[in-house]
């Protein structure tokens, strides 16, 4: 499950997409498909001079090319319907019919071979020729590659899933060594040897074969990353269970850690259990971040030092209290929030837990879960965590025993779940954690030179609420000539979270974070309460907790907290919220970009949080030649979007 967190992005790239609509096509598939292609072009390269020499022979070669495309279809449909061994059958079928086809036309000019050459396209039917079999060979160490990889599962305690990886990797490395000898024949032929009808096909062709090179370029990079981790010394990573139903900066409160051991090949978890028992060991008294000691904590501890928004920088201080408190220096973090586990009970189905008289779904997980770690435990053992130390190596077990399309259902899944920032993960190696932030696993606060927004929750009042929390952003941009922009951001938020019977109020420390420099115009429906100081008499001061509540001061005029956080402006203030209760605040600030023929935005999802709806509206002054997306709605010069938000955003406009 882990592994295949960190695989998801390459090979859903490259492996499934699965005809999911008519513009998505599986490598598989269309790569014979493409094979096929160059055969032919070369057979149609050739046919002028066998119609010349030998015209008896055309019926033939073109009837064994037929078969071959025949031979495709037949592996596409088996491939739509998941009927892998059959697909396979069929697409060695057909790239053997086009190597007949081919070598027919070889041996039909016999001596005449010789000067094939030098006639007016034979340079070129032997460069197709050549090409053609180098992806043939190509398709069949990528077919190999990646059918190694479909019988990877996640493993404990032995080597099968760092040998199945490093097989899976050492085919695709050869079968991208065959493909770039290919693309090599290619560049030299000329297109207009090909009747017309088939030209833009064997361009189109030539630039997808390009593009699933790349695919493969990082997939086996992945690959090598994974076996990276797994390999050699020993390493040491935390994993952190973010309740996503009690907001903080990077996911969620952390009720539950654990311990995953990597070494030679082998990966084992440790202990799960309450963060707590962490916190106990804890002889320093540190003072907890400002927001925090109005209600949840005065004191702080690992269970809250996931308080910086960028998750890098809250990494290093879990990993810091990680050390305070049991002497062991973590190579990293790995991070989950229920949704994980739900999503993977969607694909694996119930999971029985009869010592605890239920059945895990996904419809259950997070109540269940809450209910047995929390209230409904055996007191006497005091092991609240207990539960998912029980499930995890039964969904480990179950995962491993999946047929081929759950898999790659399980993979789908986890790609979905990084994309949303379900999943995020941390080195302290500079290289790896490079690579973590390549395959958008990071949690990073971006940079961006244009436009930004972020908005960031924390719940402090100890209640499970924010899953019950549907939220609307609304932002309008109006932009004058010289770039200077009014921005109107209005969020509303609405409390649907009935069945918290405790803590039912939803307390809310919203951090808004906007470019550098922002000036903020006005400010409204905020409750406006104190920020404490992140300081407590008594009680060490944490150097970089104190930096950040320094930075935040107060505005007077708009009754807001203005500071500063991973390169950005932050507007900060409080929003309490009762179950049925709706509220609505509204930002204005001032933001003076670049003039210029261009504006762009980056929208950035808190971790761990729900889809929200944002409608954006950008007042833009000149003509626009382009957008980003291209669906943005125009009127004039105005632009909007109103779309649901799981993940990053990116939008963007050219004008003239």
């Amino acid at each position: 499950m882990i592994i295949g967190s960190v695989l998801k992005k390459d090979l859903t790239e490259l492996k499934l997409k699965v005809y999911r609509n008519s513009k998505q096509n599986n490598l598989r598939g269309l790569g014979y498909f493409w094979a096929g292609c160059v055969l032919l072009f070369a057979i149609i390269a050739g046919m002028s001079l066998v119609e010349q020499r030998l015209p008896g022979l055309r019926k033939q070669i073109l009837g064994t090319a037929t078969t071959g495309f025949e031979f495709l279809n037949s592996g596409r449909t088996n491939f739509i319907d998941q009927n892998f061994p059959e697909a396979s059958s069929n697409f060695r079928s057909a790239a053997a019919s086009f190597t007949l086809a081919s070598e027919q036309i070889k041996h039909s000019f016999g001596a005449l071979a010789v000067i094939l050459p030098r006639l007016p396209v034979g340079g070129d039917y032997n460069s197709l020729l050549l090409a053609g079999s180098r992806i043939s060979s190509a398709l069949e160490a990528v077919v190999d590659g990646v059918e190694d990889f479909e019988k990877i599962r996640p493993t404990v305690n032995d080597q099968s899933l760092y040998f199945g990886l490093k097989s899976s990797r050492e085919k695709l490395t050869k079968g991208i060594d065959e493909l770039s000898q290919a693309l090599v024949l290619l560049e030299d032929v000329n297109p207009n040897v090909l009747p017309d009808e088939y030209r833009d096909t064997f361009l189109e062709s030539t630039a997808d074969l390009v593009n699933s090179r790349t695919l493969l370029l990082g997939l086996v990079d992945t690959e090598g990353f994974i076996l990276n981790l797994l390999g050699g010394e020993k390493k040491t990573y935390l994993l952190i269970f973010q309740n996503n139903n009690e907001a903080r900066p990077t996911g969620g409160f952390m009720g539950t850690y654990g311990l995953l051991y990597l070494e030679n090949g082998r990966m084992s978890i440790g202990k799960i259990e309450s963060i707590y028992n962490l916190d106990g060991q804890l002889d320093e008294k540190i003072a907890a971040p400002g927001p925090l000691q109005r209600q949840a904590s005065s004191y702080w501890g690992i269970r809250d030092a996931n308080w910086f928004v960028d998750f890098p920088a809250s990494s290093l201080k879990i990993l810091d209290f990680f050390e305070k408190t049991t002497g062991t220096l973590a190579d990293g973090i790995l991070s989950f929030t229920p949704d994980v586990f739900e999503k993977l009970l969607e694909v694996t189905g119930p999971i029985p837990m009869p010592e605890y008289d239920t059945i895990l779904t996904a419809q259950n997980f997070r109540s269940v879960t809450q209910s047995k770690t929390s209230i409904d435990y055996f007191e006497a053992e005091n092991e609240p965590k207990k539960f998912l130390a029980d499930f995890a190596p039964r969904m480990l077990e179950r995962l491993q025993t999946l047929d081929t399309p759950r898999w790659i259902g399980i993979v789908t899944a986890l790609t979905s779940l990084s994309r949303e920032k379900q999943i995020l993960m941390y080195s302290t190696s500079a290289e790896v954690q490079d690579r973590i932030i390549k395959y958008r696993l990071g949690g990073e606060i971006k940079k961006t030179p244009g436009d930004y927004l972020a908005i960031f929750h924390s719940s402090v009042g100890g209640g499970k609420t924010d899953q019950g929390i549907a939220q609307r952003v609304e932002k309008k941009v109006s932009m004058d000539s010289g770039g200077l922009a009014i921005v109107k951001l209005a969020i509303t938020r609405s409390h649907g979270a009935y069945d918290e019977k405790y803590f039912p109020k939803n307390i809310d420390f919203m951090r808004v974070l906007v470019p550098a420099g922002a000036e903020l115009l006005s400010a409204t429906g905020f409750d406006d309460y104190p920020l404490l100081p992140s300081q407590r008499a008594g009680a060490a001061s944490d150097p970089d907790l104190l930096a950040w509540s320094l930075r935040m001061k107060r505005d007077e005029n708009t009754k807001m907290y203005v500071g500063q956080e991973s390169g950005y402006t932050v507007f900060s203030n409080w929003l309490e919220l009762g179950p049925g209760e709706t509220k609505s605040v509204e930002l204005i600030y001032e933001l003076q970009f670049d003039a210029g023929n261009r504006y762009t935005h980056l929208l950035q999802k808190q971790p761990g949080a729900k889809e929200f709806e944002f409608l954006f509206e950008l007042n833009y002054l000149g003509g626009i030649v382009y957008t980003y997306p291209e669906d943005l709605a125009r009127n004039g010069n105005k632009l909007t979007i109103s779309e649901n938000v799981n993940s990053d955003r990116f939008y963007g406009v050219i004008g003239e």
